[in-house]
């Protein structure tokens, strides 16, 4: 903070919900490496295509508002969306 003037402590006070959303996105990976393995591939981008649409739509309303914070927000809950769906994918497949 004193090196650096105090410029990433906007970024410090968002790293544990990046951080959430980056082990969500992980967990989303693995779980689609999964449905290619299965030949289900149409699945997964749908699950993705889902979760692309909602962080576009989120980021524009949130962003403005919110700043960090809300781009935070928004691509936390475009991933749960994204996780969510192809995790109930997978779990009817079994």
């Amino acid at each position: 903070s004193w090196l650096m003037r105090g410029k990433y402590d906007a970024g410090l006070a968002v790293l544990p919900g990046t951080l959430i959303y980056c082990l969500w996105y992980s967990l989303e990976a693995i779980a689609s490496k999964y449905l290619l393995c299965a030949e289900n591939a149409r699945i997964g981008c749908l699950a993705f295509a889902a979760g692309l649409i909602s962080n576009v739509v989120l980021n524009l309303m949130l962003a403005p508002r919110f700043g960090l914070p809300g781009v935070v927000f928004a691509t936390a809950a475009a991933n749960a969306i994204t996780l969510l769906r192809t995790s109930r994918t997978t779990s009817r497949m079994e």
